[in-house]
């Protein structure tokens, strides 16, 4: 006999609509671990922070091309002892559409991350598609800046802020969209 729910429909009878009521788990470990950014309305109005984890035996890269020719954050495979840091939101299952036209020139993976607290979650994440990567990029010194921001605001350890404080940038040719970014997050930079 199937289980019931609480008000006497069977999950059989409600198996699709059930799951896509369920909330999904969202590991971001690029700039939409900064709220502000994941939560805008064209991405995941309804994300809430659930933990800050890792992931285990992968590597951080900003080799993942841009639209506008920078590099963007991707993860990739790496030897044991190495991780990725990132911060786990619970969003609406719905919202992954809009996400996943937001993060063009990424696929969206499945995969399990460690809680600082310890707990295992299986997350939903993206990483970049092949012939979308190229090394030698570095990011644009406001995507630099969201990436930090939310790294700090989810109290990442010193040496991983170290790390990516050291990560090459460049300033974006335009003025325009610099701006715009800075302005999303009110962040200030050297003009």
């Amino acid at each position: 006999m199937p289980a019931r729910l609480c008000s006497g429909t069977s999950l059989g009878d409600r198996r699709g609509s059930y799951r896509a009521e369920m909330p999904v788990l969202c590991f971001a470990y690029g700039s939409n671990m900064l709220h502000t950014r994941l939560a805008a309305a064209e991405r995941a109005p309804s994300a809430r922070r659930v933990a800050v984890a890792e992931l285990t035996q992968h590597r951080l890269r900003f080799d993942k091309r841009g639209a506008d020719g920078s590099g963007k954050c991707n993860i990739e495979p790496a030897a044991t002892g190495q991780r990725v840091y990132g911060v786990v939101y619970a969003m609406e299952r719905a919202e992954l559409a809009s996400l996943d036209r937001a993060e063009g020139g990424y696929e969206r993976v499945e995969l399990e991350v460690r809680a600082l607290g310890g707990e295992v979650l299986r997350a939903e994440t993206y990483r970049a598609l092949p012939h979308t990567l190229e090394p030698n990029l570095a990011p644009f010194d406001w995507y630099k800046a969201i990436v930090l921001a939310g790294a700090r605001a989810a109290r990442h350890p010193d040496s991983y802020l170290a790390t990516l404080e050291a990560q090459p940038e460049r300033r974006d040719p335009d003025a325009s969209r610099r701006a715009r970014h800075l302005a999303l997050l009110d962040l200030k930079l050297a003009a």
